[in-house]
This record gives structure tokens, sequence and C-alpha cells, in this order.
């Protein structure tokens, strides 16, 4: 697991390279370029947090495990990403600030009884 609140370089992230490149490509998509996405991480610090494959919530620690499960529960967008990874955001401020929650691909949830 790792949770990461600066922006992310990809190559820090224990993931696969192609998974690398694509999180990195959703991370800059709404804004113009790169530059503009880190500016806005510096402005409104968001969150990355990654599940390592055999992990679960549960191993995470209390506030980044809340922020999981808001995400898991509220995504405000999911996006399957290579080698069967998938990117859920969910945004907790009005500036636009969030969470995005990188699960590996044989994640099950199981927040029914949340």
């Amino acid at each position: 697991m790792q949770i990461v609140i600066h922006w992310p370089v990809p190559a820090e992230l224990s993931i696969p390279l192609s998974v690398q490149d694509a999180l990195r490509q959703q991370l800059v998509e709404p804004f113009e370029n790169e530059m503009a996405a880190q500016v806005f991480w510096q402005e409104c610090p968001s969150t990355l947090i990654t599940l390592d494959r055999g992990e679960s919530i549960d191993d995470l620690p209390q506030e980044a495990r809340e922020q999981a499960l808001f995400c898991l529960k509220y995504p405000e967008f999911e996006e399957e990403l290579p080698e069967g990874y998938r990117l859920l955001l969910a945004i907790f401020s009005d500036d636009g600030a969030g969470v995005y929650l990188l699960l590996p691909p044989e994640f099950k949830p199981d927040i029914e009884g949340d």
C-alpha cells in the first residue's frame, strides 16, 4: 500500500509501468497540461491511495481507510486501467480536492455492511 499526499510521480509507485503511464494520463486529463495538474495538487492537496495485491481496505490506517471507503461508495468516476487495475476518484471539498483510489485487479469490494 502507498498513501501519497503530493503530486504522485508514477515511477515512485509500486505498480506496473503500463499502469503508471495510464495513471499519469488520468491525473493530467482534467487539466491543460501536467504543470497545471501539479499546481492544482499544491493548492488543493489531494491524496492517492494504492492497494497492492493481496491487501484490503482494512490494512489502511484509519483516516485512509475512511477515505478509501468513501471512494468505493461515492466515486465521482471510475476508470479501468491496464492489467485490470481500477482508479476511483471521490471529491472531498468544494475546491475540488479529493482522493484517488488505485485498486489491483483482484480487489473485490465488500462495503455492503458499512
